[in-house]
């Protein structure tokens, strides 16, 4: 599924409006830039050749594919401009969230850039609820939850041991991503996956 950047930032301002994200639950900005010697306001851009070359370098240290276009670069303007607050409270709770996540999937053998997911479809908002019903930071659904066996008392690390028989012995990470949005049976009849 490809999300438009309007589609995203409307969902990224459904997240803020949450409690969770309330902006009492952070510390107000200062007033200092995180950049010395630019206006606090400053939001750097950089031109194209300049994401490539980090999206170049960002892919030598990950099994996943990663390609700079304009579907990307539009997903780094909404969030490093447009949301710039959302991200700033989503880089703070990733203290909070990533050690969990990290521990968790390296027990299963699971890539590490499978926790950035849960910013993707949550925001790292715990009580987010889709349009659709799925529910918390993995976004869920409830028919998913309950193949596997899991309600909302379970932890990563019992969905990563149920749910391992599934995808893990492939090693197709990519598409066990896109199964997060769209679930595996659409996408068992639209993608041959060995095995399954």
């Amino acid at each position: 599924m490809v999300f438009s950047s309007a589609s995203l930032s409307q969902s990224l301002d459904s997240l803020m409006n949450a409690t969770y994200f309330s902006d009492e639950h952070f510390a107000s900005p200062s007033g200092k830039s995180a950049m010395p010697g630019f206006p606090s306001t400053f939001v750097p851009q950089y031109n194209d050749s300049v994401y490539t070359a980090r999206i170049a370098e960002l892919n030598s240290r990950t099994r996943f594919e990663l390609t700079y276009n304009k579907y990307v670069n539009g997903f780094i303007r909404v969030y490093a401009v447009d949301k710039r607050l959302a991200t700033a409270k989503i880089l703070g709770l990733r203290e909070v969230y990533f050690p969990l996540f990290e521990e968790a999937l390296a027990i299963y053998g699971v890539p590490p850039e499978m926790k950035y997911l849960a910013i993707v479809e949550s925001a790292l908002n715990p009580t987010a609820v889709s349009r659709a019903g799925a529910r918390g930071l993995w976004q869920f659904m409830y028919p998913t939850g309950k193949m596997y066996g899991l309600s909302h008392r379970h932890s990563l690390k019992t969905g990563l041991i149920r749910a391992k028989p599934q995808w893990l012995p492939q090693g197709i990470f990519a598409i066990c991503m896109t199964a997060m949005g769209t679930g595996f049976s659409p996408l068992l009849h639209t993608i041959p996956v060995p095995g399954m």
